[in-house]
């Protein structure tokens, strides 16, 4: 029985439509890094001051220094509070320059920002300053709480529904909440609203991952993935580029956000990976998509290879009774990884060196909590092709691949 990784052999395993392919997400991974540093410099605090122009009021002809001078106080280093003013009077102008004030209180009426470089930020508009600047801080750690509640819902919903669904409603996610940011008027709604970004977020950078590994084959999987990391940080550098040029939060946040309805041909475009198809029965679909990329790599997959297309889903998920297992949605690949034939099932991590099999055990160390209630049911012991069936080697070996098959370093096939 021919494995996956010789028919992928005949596809082509970097040819052109893995080109294409590895084009489209990193096209993706460029626009997301806006969305993920882009706070850095929508948030930039301005110098401020109490907002003291009730002394205006009582003299009207007084210069922007004489007014902070009579209604801020000064700090050890001789600059003027931010966040403190003199409490105002009902005194004419001549006895507050006799006599000074003295008496001092927090901010009552706002802050007056200077906004000669910066001409809007969520710092300015929604003034995050003194008792109110942890919110930045807040809004932060809820985004990148998004980013771990989107690992947890789209990484198993790749594995139920297929990459490229997650990945395509992840999009849409990030482009439908990333615009309504910029017409929020309240902070918290865009606390809100980030961190739904955040979650569209994992859906689209781990299946990216995902998707790539799986179609490309293990001689080219580094080159394929880093060309979406150097897409990303290439991202970064464009992002500071705008933030430079485009000195109004909410614009910037448009600029940022509206790239990706260009995208929307993707519904058209982005391939299924053939070996989730495989791995869900869908032998046909597979063989097609197979068959496809062949073409568009100028490549001609052998009649009897093709032939055994069909019959994939043998190999990588042998014993239909075995599907379910004790906790959560584990891909099917995966189950025969853990407690098949040791002997004949390999894993194939960027051409398996050995430092990087080193940084994957160590990654794995990470979702130990996810497994820790795994346990192997007795009735099912039947489903191992071996009888040595250990229950500690089926929860080692099941938690290091999902952890590694979310992060999409990581590819199964047996012989």
């Amino acid at each position: 029985m021919t494995d996956f990784g010789e028919i992928l052999k005949n596809v082509g395993e970097f040819g052109r439509f893995q080109k294409i392919l590895v084009l489209l997400i990193s096209s993706l991974s460029f626009l997301n890094a806006f969305h993920m540093f882009a706070q850095i410099f929508m948030g930039i605090s301005v110098s401020h001051h109490c907002d003291t122009s009730w002394i205006l009021d009582v003299s009207p002809n007084l210069t922007k220094e004489q007014q902070l001078n009579y209604t801020i106080p000064q700090n050890v280093h001789g600059a003027y509070e931010q966040c403190l003013m003199y409490t105002p009077v009902d005194w004419d102008i001549e006895s507050i320059e006799k006599h000074g004030l003295n008496a001092s209180e927090k901010c009552q009426n706002g802050w007056v920002y200077d906004t000669s470089e910066q001409k809007s930020t969520l710092v300015t508009e929604f003034d995050l300053v003194c008792n109110r600047k942890e919110y930045i801080d807040i809004s932060l750690s809820l985004y990148m709480m998004g980013l771990l509640i989107g690992s947890l819902i789209f990484g198993p919903l790749g594995d139920r529904i297929g990459r490229r669904p997650v990945i395509l409603i992840s999009m849409l996610l990030q482009l439908s909440f990333g615009v309504g940011l910029a017409f929020v008027t309240n902070f918290f709604v865009y606390i809100a609203l980030r961190c739904v970004v955040g979650i569209a977020m994992s859906g689209i950078l781990i299946n990216n991952l995902v998707l790539v590994a799986e179609w490309v084959g293990s001689s080219q999987r580094a080159r394929a993935t880093i060309t979406g990391h150097v897409c990303f940080a290439v991202g970064l550098m464009v992002l500071a580029g705008l933030s430079y040029a485009i000195r109004n939060w909410r614009l910037l946040q448009l600029v940022g956000s509206l790239p990706t309805a260009l995208l929307f041909f993707y519904i058209w475009v982005l391939p299924e990976s053939p070996r989730w198809l495989l791995t869900k029965g869908k032998n046909e679909k597979a063989k097609k998509l197979l068959q496809k990329a062949a073409t568009i790599n100028k490549r001609t997959i052998p009649e009897e290879i093709l032939s055994q297309v069909c019959q994939q889903s043998c190999i990588l998920w042998p014993k239909p009774e075995c599907r379910e297992l004790r906790f959560g949605h584990i891909s099917h690949s995966a189950y025969l990884w853990s407690s098949g034939n040791s002997s004949s099932c390999w894993i194939h991590l960027y051409g398996a060196d050995n430092w990087k099999k080193a940084k994957s055990i160590i990654l794995s160390i990470t979702g130990w909590s996810r497994v820790s209630s795994y346990h192997c049911d007795p009735k099912r012991t039947s489903c191992c092709n071996h009888s040595t069936c250990s229950h500690w080697k089926v929860l080692n070996r099941v938690f290091i691949f999902r952890l590694l098959h979310i992060c999409g370093g990581i590819v199964p096939y047996c012989n």
